[in-house]
């Protein structure tokens, strides 16, 4: 369990905004538990108890000409690490590539660590020679590097979703108890699988392109997959999808919004991250994100009126971590923030939403 497609990379870049502007940080909670980060994104619980933060960065003073004209981008994204015991977050791993993309940023989008090695999901960034962009970075006990796995050449090679518009955006990933890693690619609208020292193959492809955010293992060995949906992000286009290993599809949960970021508990329960629930003129609304349950009723609220949240995990103790004020705030402004489960109100039936296609995708082996 888990402690806008255009044709242009950078419109695909990150949460993939149009038109969101910096707002001033709320986090929505007293319960700060690490502040002063730089757009922190996926979180992971270790089994010690250290919170693993991927944290975007802001950027850089460098510049790349791209097909889009002139990309900024510096070495300012970093793996943190707060341990079990509170007090301030520590740098684990740092000069990474963190490139912008409208008043937004893209760096490391989540992390997964493990007695042996740590693998980082790098975000979507132009080809910077020397740099490592657009894949997972897998590092050995001591941070050596061990390997890259290069998700703009599998893209090339691959074109899961059948896009005219080829381009790679690993978001997130997961393990499963057979030691099967899962690696989700936002741009490709494709889950990947692979061994520790195997070549990854595609899992699922999705043609309707919902844009894959989140992915975690449920207790019995099924996949979760939530979806920030196709622009124009319709409120209620949202949706999370349970697969099973062999890649059957067993469940759909539908009627969210702008879903970052999906997490089972060992209990089963399903907890989804509703960047915001609004997308208007300007874009993303801030202060309207959301953590709720999710289940075939509908949709419970645990917390609402957050400012851009997006990754969450569940610590030894049975609270909730979420990133906050993860994109489109003034810089040190992103938080973590601590949320009791226990505070979910009642189920609120799901809204209606924009007509979906009839049926997901079936997987491509």
């Amino acid at each position: 369990m888990k402690q806008l497609r255009s044709t242009s990379w950078i419109l695909l870049a990150g949460l993939l905004v149009l038109f969101a502007l910096p707002v001033a940080a709320q986090d929505g909670s007293d319960n700060v538990i690490a502040s002063n980060l730089n757009n922190p994104r996926h979180l992971y619980y270790a089994e010690d108890g250290t919170l693993y933060i991927a944290e975007a960065g802001l950027g850089g003073e460098n510049q790349i000409e791209t097909e889009a004209g002139p990309v900024a981008y510096g070495n300012t994204a970093r793996l943190l690490a707060l341990p079990a015991g509170g007090g301030e977050p520590e740098v684990v791993v740092d000069n990474l590539v963190s490139a912008v993309a409208f008043n937004n940023y893209v760096g490391v989008n989540s992390v997964l660590v493990e007695p042996e090695r740590i693998w980082l999901v790098l975000g979507q960034a132009p080809a910077i020679e020397g740099e490592r962009v657009n894949g997972v970075l897998v590092l050995g006990s001591d941070l050596s590097e061990e390997r890259f796995i290069d998700f703009a050449a599998l893209e090339e090679a691959n074109n899961p979703d059948n896009d005219f518009d080829v381009a790679a955006n690993p978001i997130d990933i997961a393990v499963s108890e057979d030691g099967t890693y899962y690696v989700l690619d936002a741009s490709a609208n494709a889950l990947y699988s692979l061994t520790a020292d195997g070549e990854p193959e595609v899992f699922l492809a999705w043609e309707d392109l919902p844009v894959p955010s989140g992915i975690d293992i449920g207790p019995e060995g099924d996949l979760y997959v939530s979806f920030l949906s196709a622009f124009p992000f319709e409120t209620g286009s949202a949706r999370i999808e349970r697969w099973t290993a062999e890649g059957e599809l067993v469940e759909t949960y539908g009627g969210l919004t702008g879903v970052t970021d999906v997490l089972v508990a060992d209990d089963g329960t399903i907890y989804a991250v509703e960047m915001s629930t609004r997308f208007g003129d300007l874009g993303w609304e801030p202060d309207a994100g959301r953590v709720v349950i999710v289940s075939a009723d509908g949709v419970a609220p645990v917390a609402e009126g957050l400012n851009f949240p997006y990754g969450i995990a569940m610590g030894p103790d049975g609270m909730l971590a979420v990133s906050v004020n993860a994109a489109f705030v003034e810089p040190g402004t992103g938080s973590v923030i601590v949320i009791d489960p226990a505070a979910a109100g009642d189920v609120e039936p799901a809204p209606v939403a924009p007509e979906l296609p009839a049926e997901t995708p079936e997987p491509s082996m």
